[in-house]
């Protein structure tokens, strides 16, 4: 059994740990095999390895190495309570909530929902329980519960206002702009995107805090920037869109990378640039099969059908429109399958095949 007396952790643990502070995800995920080789028996579940485990599938996921890190962060969460490294990391509750970030983005909703429900009880801290009911609330949008996800980001504004400071309300409202936009409000989700993105560009707490509210910003104005595409407003989806690209994070980040690409597929579509459109929609296709990101695939179909549409290539519109739709009603995304079908109603072809009937 470990002794429950303090514990120094050793120098190769507090070296991995340094570099994970500092976010240096590169070396991170380079070096862990090495560091638990010199930790030796202190690599052990009930030691220290817990730890060095935890951060590695963090760096994953900051990576958005989707797979690898949803397995690091799950056999090291699991193993985290009761061994000497939970006392340096507490319960895990930041690393918790980026494997319920890292499931939604594999589009493993059932899960991530009941892990995020878990970190929303009251035991917890309210910076958990403000990102948590956030990521509740990105789970029902993608089940097309609007209200549900307005109601859940109402708790976290609550949350948010209590822990003070800028960051956790400004990434409220950035959520809010994606759901308002979402239900087809797009000019006033532009105008909520383009006040948080604002806010979050003031964040000068730490550089670390700093480049991820970048990419939170970046993330926010492509979303809302695809909903503008998707209902027409190409110029302001490419304003947003150049936010997008400006705020972004370089660093290994290729999902979001991918979502960006959607974004000028979506732009260059409707700038009448069907050739250039499908090079993008297929790259980001691609970067998601890849990934495991199915959500992000389903809708880069999606997107390969309007283009295909553009592009006067009917036949492989209506087939890509069927597998996007059947995607989305797969993964339980009821409002994106019903976009697709209303993108199809809309095209000059013959509905019952596209419909699959």
């Amino acid at each position: 059994m470990t002794s429950l007396a303090p514990a120094i952790a050793p120098a190769p643990y507090r070296r991995h740990r340094r570099h994970a502070e500092r976010g240096d995800h590169v070396w991170v995920v380079a070096n862990t095999a090495t560091v638990l080789a010199e930790l030796g028996d202190d690599a052990a579940a009930d030691r220290w390895g817990p730890g060095v485990l935890v951060r590695l599938g963090s760096a994953l996921a900051r990576r958005q190495e989707l797979t690898a890190a949803r397995l690091e962060l799950t056999r090291a969460l699991a193993a985290l309570p009761g061994s000497l490294a939970g006392r340096d990391l507490g319960g895990g509750e930041g690393a918790s909530l980026q494997l319920v970030e890292v499931l939604s983005a594999l589009g493993e909703f059932g899960e991530a929902r009941q892990r995020a429900l878990g970190l929303w009880e009251p035991h917890h801290h309210a910076t958990t329980r403000a990102g948590a009911a956030r990521l509740l609330a990105s789970l029902h949008l993608a089940g097309g519960d609007v209200a549900g996800a307005h109601a859940w980001l109402d708790e976290a504004a609550a949350r948010a206002a209590a822990l003070g400071g800028d960051l956790p309300l400004a990434l409220v409202h950035a959520d809010r702009s994606v759901v308002v936009a979402t239900d087809g409000r797009t000019a006033e989700g532009m105008t909520m995107a383009t006040e948080a993105i604002g806010r979050l560009g003031r964040v000068t707490t730490s550089t670390r805090v700093a480049v991820w509210a970048d990419a939170q910003a970046s993330a926010t104005a492509c979303a809302v920037a695809l909903e503008a595409a998707y209902s027409g407003d190409v110029e302001g989806a490419r304003r947003l869109g150049r936010i997008a690209h400006d705020r972004a994070v370089t660093d290994h980040r290729p999902i979001d990378a991918a979502w960006r690409q959607l974004l000028a597929s979506a732009v260059l579509r409707l700038d009448g640039d069907p050739v250039a459109a499908a090079t993008r929609a297929d790259a980001a296709a691609v970067t998601f099969g890849a990934a495991g990101a199915e959500p992000g695939r389903a809708a880069a179909v999606r997107e390969q059908a309007l283009v295909a549409t553009a592009a006067g290539r009917q036949a492989s519109a209506v087939a890509l429109a069927r597998d996007a739709r059947e995607a989305f009603g797969r993964l339980g995304m009821p409002l994106a399958a019903a976009r697709t079908g209303s993108f199809a109603d809309a095209w000059p072809v013959d509905n019952n095949v596209a419909h699959g009937s």
